[in-house]
Order: structure tokens, then sequence, then C-alpha cells
């Protein structure tokens, strides 16, 4: 097992795995990443701090207000906040489609009001009303039906403060269609039954639905003792691809990068704030994707690739042996301390201290004593400890992870890490991308 299993994870609720995908990743649950942020292009780590900052950029910029209130769903959008700075960019520069669709399935009205789409990402704008705490999942099937293959879709499941719904898909192999059928499941309240279903079929101007800017690089570099290769950045309207490729003779495998780009004028492109911020060809489990927040729409001549650090899975590790009884284990991950085994209802609570800039330590799997895999259903995390009767806040940087061994009948259990260590470049590596 890898980090596959993270976006395994991501992917659950939106069908089965596609085997383009396996080794994909996501850190929208796996990293609580605690990069400093370097600029007003930088997305921040928090709804409420990129909340300030759009605010900020509302009030700023004429144009950027001008055009959010001339277009009256986008206009409940800029007051929710709820944008990435690189479709707040799209928004300032006319690049959206109004589709205007309805449709009523059991009393529930559905409106799909606006897309932002690109080669590689669908991001749907809906009201819905006709039901009481509505919530959503998605999912975009070709126009046939069928499913594609390297697609993710996801998003809030919540309306925003306005009753606006979001939901994005994200093309890994940058295929966008130009039609699609983008299929809507709704619940009502705490009703784990479906209230309705509403089957829309997509169709994109092609004058809005950009292609990438592609610029080859295939620059040669080593960080960590290792040696990658810088193969290529792809400039979407909606975010920016920097694709790595890792040599075979390297001894760890590439799990996270910590990088940033800037421009000439100083703005910097961090990771995207939500949804995909990694992923993988699936041939090892190397990550070789970063998706960052986009320069396409921002006049600059230049920009440069900065990287800091990163996060590698020695190719030799072997899983964590943990004695649920003894406390014994094996060699767990940098950062990594066990902390509790304790008996729940949900089954044997299993939990750690770990360092949240490394991410979660361990996979969705662990294997038995008698060599048999099993599936963990849940997990949790905390930034509090319980020291006898009483709970006591972790330091900053550090969180609990549990895992909740279901079905456990042995005292010894293995765990396969997701990473074994982590590598700071001595003197920030700087790579022109153009």
């Amino acid at each position: 097992m890898n980090r596959n299993e993270e976006f395994r994870d991501y992917l659950d609720s939106f069908g089965d795995t596609p085997p383009e995908l396996e080794y994909t990743l996501t850190r929208a649950r796996a990293r609580l990443k605690a990069r400093r942020r370097r600029a007003i292009f930088a997305p921040l780590g928090t709804l409420c701090a990129f909340a300030l900052c759009f605010v900020g950029l509302v009030n700023m910029s004429e144009s950027f207000a001008s055009a959010c209130y001339d277009i009256p769903v986008l206009r409940q959008l800029a007051a929710a906040v709820d944008f990435s700075p690189s479709l707040s960019r799209a928004v300032e520069n006319d690049y959206v489609q109004e589709l205007g669709l309805e449709q009523t399935v059991n009393g529930i009205d559905c409106r799909i009001e606006y897309v932002i789409v690109d080669g590689a990402q669908l991001n749907v704008f809906f009201t819905l009303s006709g039901g009481e705490k509505l919530l959503v999942d998605s999912q975009v099937l070709q126009s046939s039906g069928e499913r594609f293959g390297s697609v993710a879709c996801g998003g809030p499941t919540n309306p925003d403060e306005n009753g606006l719904y979001r939901q994005r898909a994200e093309f890994i192999n940058g295929d966008m269609p130009g039609e699609l059928l983008f299929s809507l499941n709704v619940y009502e309240g705490s009703d784990k039954n479906r209230a309705a279903q509403f089957n829309f079929r997509l169709e994109f101007d092609p004058d809005l639905t950009a292609q990438p800017e592609v610029i080859e690089l295939n620059r040669e570099f080593e960080t960590g003792g290792q040696t990658l290769i810088f193969r290529s950045a792809e400039i979407y309207p909606t975010h920016m691809r920097l694709n790595f490729a890792a040599s075979e003779g390297n001894s760890a495998w590439l799990d996270d990068i910590e990088l940033y780009v800037t421009d000439g004028d100083g703005n910097v492109y961090d990771s995207v704030g939500s949804g995909i911020t990694s992923f993988g060809t699936g041939e090892t489990p190397d990550t070789d994707t970063w998706q960052l927040e986009s320069p396409y729409f921002v006049d600059c001549d230049s920009l440069t690739l900065h990287i800091t650090g990163a996060v590698w899975l020695d190719k030799d590790a072997e899983p964590v042996m943990i004695n649920l009884a003894t406390l014994e284990h094996g060699e767990l991950p940098q950062g990594v301390e066990l902390n509790a085994v304790e008996d729940s209802e949900l089954g044997t609570d299993l939990n750690f201290v770990y360092d949240t800039a490394l991410g979660m330590p361990f996979g969705s799997y662990f294997t038995d004593g008698c060599g048999e895999e099993h599936f963990i259903s849940s997990s949790y995390t905390s930034s509090s400890v319980r020291v006898g009767d009483e709970f006591v806040d972790l330091p900053e940087g550090k969180q609990i992870m549990g895992y909740y061994l279901d079905g456990c009948g042995d005292s010894v259990v293995f765990l396969e890490p997701l990473y074994t260590h982590s590598t700071q470049a001595e003197t920030e590596i700087s790579l022109k991308i153009k």
C-alpha cells in the first residue's frame, strides 16, 4: 500500500476509483499544511483567512467588483467569498459561461447557473429549492452515460450562506470534452436516502474552454539526495500544473514537494487551497504533478519555481508493526509517536501524535497477524490529547491521528507508512519557467 490510499478515500463517495488514478493523491484530507503565506496571490490555509483576502480584493479592485456585481449569482459567491484566487481572476476577466438550465424532481428545483471550465477543470454553480437542509454530491459522465477514466468530482455538500452550491470535476489527463452529463444527487437533512437525482447535459462554449499554455522544460535537479526532473508547466485559467519525473535510481519515492511560483512582479502562486493538490501517473508511487494557483490572467513576462523541501517514502520501507497489548512498535515515520490504544464502539482506537506539516502518517489499510488485509473505515484527527480525565491542547503543528481498527482480533497489526522522512533544501532551489 502507498499514498494512493488517500485518493481512494477522496473518491469513495464518487464511485469506483479509475485504474488510471491508482497512485493519485489528494491532500485535502491528508495534509494540513503549515506553509507560510507570501503574497496576495497565495491561497490561504483556511476559509476564514481566505475570506479576508477575497473581501480585500473585492473592495480594492473596481473591475473585479464590477464583474461580480454584473453577474447576480456570482455576486452571491463574492459575498460568500467561496472562491479561489484563480477563479476570482477568471470572473474578473469575464471567463464565465451562463447556462440557466432547470429541472424539477420530487418537488425539488435545481437550476444550473454558471460554469467555469477549461481543458482540465469544471466548476459548476447551481441553486436548489423545495426542500430543507439539502446536501449534495455529484459525478460527471460521458454524454453516452459511461464513466470517464480519470476524473474526480466533488465539492462542498452544503450551500454557501446565500444558498449557492458549487461542485468541481478534475480531469486528470486534461481531456475535457465539449459536452458531458452532470449528475447530481440531493439528500434532505440527515436522511441518507436520496431525495432527488438530476442529470444535466452540459455543453461548453469552445471559446470559453481554454486549453493550457504548455511550457516544456526537462530541467534535472537534486534535492534530499534524490534526482528529479522538472518536465513541464501547464497554465490553465483555473489552475497551473507543474509536472515532474523521478530518476529510477532514487532510493525513495517522492511523496510531496514544498514549492511555490513567483512572477516578475513579485506575485506568488501557491498550492491550490481545495480539491486535488497533487497526483501521480499510476505507474509508480511517486507523486508527479502539483496543482497551483494560476497566472493565466496575469500579465507577467517571467515565472520562477522555488523548492524548499520534500517528503519521501523509502523504497525499502517495511510495514510498521504495532503490538496493541504491549505498545511495542517498529520504526515510525518522522515526527510520529504512538499515543494510545483504546477500546471504542467503532473498534480498537489506535492513535498517534503526528506532524501536520508532513501529513497523515498511515494509509487506509492494516494487516493482521495472519496476513489478512483490512480496510480502515473510520479515522479522526484532534488537536488535544487526553491526560487522565482532562484534554490538553497539543503544541502548534502537532495533532492526534486516530484509526479505528474494526474487527481486529489480533494483538499485532501492521500499518503501511505513507512517508518515512522529509528533507529541507540547504539553499532554496530556483528553476526558471519562463
